[in-house]
């Protein structure tokens, strides 16, 4: 693939991970809480996106803290655990990207890609993750941490 396709794909995904992000928001705040999503910075080329990495995908605003959340979609569609379809539990972030986070998250949320269920893995269950070698979407090697099952939690989004 060309890196313009890649370039052009790479924005595709972006624009669609914003929408998870905006979906995850409004959730949240009809649940109560306050939220920020922090403005989109799209790479102007395929080789500046590491430069371009965001600060958190949303923040919970609470009276004397912001607290980071992480917000992930899938493929796959799942309404809780009984079809969640990985057995050995769930991707949580690559490892880089965790090593680098500051402030670290305190949840990645996993939503499903008809918006209806979301996949919660708190931050307090990091010494129960594994590491996974895995290719990402564009074919480069990667190290991602993984969450043990038992230690995933479910909800409905609607």
């Amino acid at each position: 693939m060309a890196i313009g396709d890649t370039h052009a794909e790479f924005q595709g995904v972006l624009a669609d991970s914003q929408r998870i992000v905006e979906a995850v928001a409004a959730w949240l705040r009809a649940s109560g809480h306050t939220v920020e999503v922090p403005a989109l910075r799209v790479a102007p080329t395929f080789d500046d996106r590491r430069r371009y990495q965001d600060g958190g995908d949303l923040w919970i605003i609470e009276p004397d803290d912001r607290v980071r959340f992480e917000v992930k979609s899938t493929s796959y569609t799942f309404t809780g655990r009984a079809d969640w379809p990985f057995t050995y539990g769930a991707y949580v972030t690559a490892v880089g990207a965790w090593e680098r986070a500051q402030p670290k998250p305190v949840m990645h949320i996993i939503v499903s890609p008809d918006l209806r269920a979301i996949a919660k893995i708190s931050s307090l269950t990091r010494s129960e993750w594994f590491v996974r070698k895995s290719k990402t979407r564009w074919q480069e090697d990667a190290e991602i941490y993984c969450c043990p099952l038992e230690f995933v939690s479910f909800e409905q989004m609607s």
